[in-house]
């Protein structure tokens, strides 16, 4: 696992499968990966995500953002 201060926007969209498709609520994943990290909406609106090809992505996700909230309340 690699170190890191804080995981950005950029960093989550590139986990993200990158259809831009809307069906989560937002327009492009970009956007969708802002909400993430405000915590305005949960990884499990991204229906692709949950697909099996895109399993490891969502555990390194799920992962990164539970470091990054433990972290933060430091």
């Amino acid at each position: 696992m690699r170190n890191f201060k804080s995981i950005n926007k950029h960093e989550v969209s590139e986990l993200l499968p990158g259809y831009n498709c809307g069906i989560c609520g937002y327009a492009r994943c970009e956007e969708f990966a802002g909400a993430i990290l405000k915590k305005y909406i949960t990884l499990e609106k991204c229906r692709f995500l949950l697909q099996e090809i895109y399993a490891e992505n969502l555990t390194i996700l799920k992962s990164t953002l539970k470091e990054e909230n433990t972290n933060c309340g430091r």
